[in-house]
């Protein structure tokens, strides 16, 4: 369920999911469309990153720990400020 929020973060800058896009699909979009933008490079990866603990999570049975879950909201913080620059 908090995957959504990085979702949600990325819509307001209109990177969004391509119909029928799995996570890993929407997270590798999501960093190519980073990655084009002025001032957002440093933090492309910020999707693949959630994308993976969201996998590791949902289909690998191993729950996001709280130092991970404070990694990917630092990374979730510094995404938000590069996007509203």
């Amino acid at each position: 369920r908090w995957f959504g929020e990085l979702a949600a973060v990325l819509a307001a800058h209109d990177i969004g999911p391509a119909p029928g896009d799995t996570a890993l699909e929407y997270a590798r979009a999501a960093c190519e469309a980073l990655r084009a933008k002025p001032g957002c490079a440093a933090v492309a990866e910020v999707p693949l990153e959630w994308a993976a603990a969201y996998y590791a999570e949902r289909f690998g049975g191993t729950p996001v720990t709280d130092a991970q879950r404070g990694e990917l909201d630092a990374g979730l913080d510094a995404l938000r400020r590069a996007l509203n620059g």
